[in-house]
């Protein structure tokens, strides 16, 4: 079902996107809570303010696909050395253990996957330096810690599970070439999987220290409890009719394992800004079908939300020309001095991941054609959609899907994305309401050409 509009007679004001007062509002409202981890309380919270938002706009047939979901809930956690505590932050779905903890020897064994001295019944202290992108530090690569389950192959290349099957009672990550010195980090995982062994993270200023410990023999003891309950996820959804039942899909993921308010509450406020304009164009002047689309994905899911969105809806993704993805837009750019933060005033780049084809001529056009001369600058083009796209266009094992035929996947990568520092600081109205109308000016081009 979509929502028709009459039609609309030609001296009614042209549609606009929303202010910078309307998108300030959507912003502090979608997050207004700690966090938005699926299946909780404060996720439902952010979903019924989507709701309530496309209610607003005058959407009649409001969609919501729900399914169930393990809701893996930390409750306290800690790590204490020779009586000593330090500050840590757990590692999402990894195993719990009791008000006791484990204890063991604290062992160092760098960042190296070929462990030569024994583990058992330790409390392994292992770096987890970051890959880069274009020279820059990207938490979401992690070379010695790559997340994958125990039953992939790839799980080989991953030292939780080397230690894991050494017999070591728990694991410390230090995030040892972070840019600061926040431990409260969380990686996109699914929690359906089994990490049977407790795993902490601390920042590199309190590694040094419990590296010097470890070379002592000292004890370290590790807590993590918590819970793993039934839950479920919810993808919401709206559709407008255009004159073509070919659809465009735009998209954002909607939970967090903090505020999120770059990760992804910008996101989910552009589909909003977007959905309000196209809401506001007859269905005669709509090429074609819309869908605008916040999905349970990929925070404590993986990448579950899209990848279900899929699969319920074949006819969907069978008629989609084009499905165009929006993460993190709006971000302030930052340098980091001595584990602190300092603003910086340049914009954040875009990254961009794309199929080939006719969307690709497009993006070769977008830095000077529709971004405002601001200095965003599009650094990286790539077709495979490391982004909440990719369980739209590959399946499970990362092989590409024929449907959608053409994808843009828009965002930027600051590092405070998947830490606490992800607050509403860090957001630029302007460059979020500017990259709107580049999205915008982009999607009607696409509806025309494809």
């Amino acid at each position: 079902m979509s929502d028709d509009d009459p039609m609309v007679p030609n001296d009614q004001p042209t549609a606009q996107l929303p202010d910078l007062n309307q998108l300030q509002t959507w912003t502090e409202g979608f997050c207004a809570t700690p966090h938005r981890i699926i299946g909780t309380q404060e996720w439902l919270d952010g979903v019924n303010y989507v709701e309530q938002q496309f209610a607003e706009m005058g959407f009649e047939h409001i969609i919501r696909d729900e399914f169930p979901i393990n809701v893996w809930e930390a409750n306290d956690w800690s790590l204490t050395v020779e009586e000593q505590n330090f500050p840590c932050y757990y590692e999402f779905g990894t195993g719990f253990t009791d008000l006791n903890g484990v204890s063991g020897e604290l062992t160092y064994i760098g960042d190296d996957l070929n462990i030569n001295e024994p583990v058992a019944n330790k409390i392994v202290l292992v770096d987890m330096p970051f890959g880069l992108t274009n020279g820059e530090v990207n938490p979401f690569l992690r070379p010695n810690h790559l997340g994958n389950p125990e039953d992939e192959l790839i799980s080989l290349l991953d030292v939780y599970w080397q230690v894991k099957d050494r017999f070591a009672k728990g694991v410390i990550f230090i995030l040892s070439n972070s840019l600061t010195c926040n431990p409260e980090y969380t990686y996109p995982r699914s929690n359906d999987d089994e990490w049977p062994i407790p795993s902490l993270f601390v920042g590199k200023d309190v590694g040094e220290e419990l590296k010097a410990l470890a070379d002592s023999g000292n004890e370290a003891n590790i807590t993590l409890t918590g819970s793993r309950t039934p839950g479920t996820g919810i993808n919401i959804w709206v559709e407008l009719d255009g004159l073509s039942d070919d659809k465009y899909i735009c998209s954002s993921h909607g939970d967090a394992p903090f505020k999120g308010v770059i990760e992804d509450g910008t996101g989910v406020v552009s589909i909003l800004a977007q959905a309000s304009y196209w809401k506001d164009i007859p269905m005669e002047e709509r090429p074609n079908d819309l869908i605008f689309l916040v999905t349970a994905s990929h925070f404590y899911n993986s990448d579950g939300g899209s990848r279900l969105f899929r699969q319920q809806h074949p006819d969907i993704m069978d008629e989609t020309k084009l499905l165009m993805v929006l993460d993190h837009l709006g971000a302030k750019q930052y340098t980091f001095s001595n584990c602190e933060l300092v603003t910086e005033e340049a914009p954040m780049d875009w990254l961009i991941y794309h199929s080939d084809g006719a969307v690709e001529t497009e993006i070769n056009n977008l830095e000077n054609t529709y971004l405002p001369v601001d200095g965003i600058r599009v650094v990286e083009t790539n077709t495979f959609p490391l982004s909440a796209a990719l369980g739209f266009v590959f399946d499970a094992a990362n092989n590409p899907l024929p449907k959608p035929e053409n994808y843009v996947s828009l965002l930027t990568a600051p590092w405070y994305l998947i830490t606490s520092e992800d607050t509403f600081d860090k957001v630029d109205y302007q460059e979020l309401l500017e990259a709107n109308e580049a999205v915008l000016e982009m999607t009607k081009n696409y509806m025309e050409e494809l």
